[in-house]
């Protein structure tokens, strides 16, 4: 982590990158996931071309387990974005 820090900094005030996912990034922020009788279904997509492949995925999981969370995660803003643009 202190060896990436210094590019991650870089990154976001610079290229303005990670701006809506940086505390999520470093475990800061609440992603709402309640841990009981109802199943935690994660999908870890790492791209925008990876998260559109699974959003058929990700829509019969929805509909299969309804009562269940579905969390859906991506390593870039692109795919971040394009997850709650087809998915959410």
């Amino acid at each position: 982590a202190l060896i990436a820090l210094p590019k991650m900094v870089y990154n976001f005030t610079v290229k303005n990158k990670y701006r809506n996912s940086l505390l999520a990034r470093l475990g800061l922020k609440d992603q709402n996931v309640h841990r009981g009788a109802s199943p935690v279904i994660w999908i870890h997509a790492v791209s925008m071309g990876e998260t559109k492949a699974v959003a058929r995925l990700a829509k019969e999981l929805k509909a299969r387990y309804p009562q269940g969370q579905l969390i859906i995660s991506s390593i870039t803003e692109t795919g971040f974005a394009e997850a709650k643009r087809t998915i959410a």
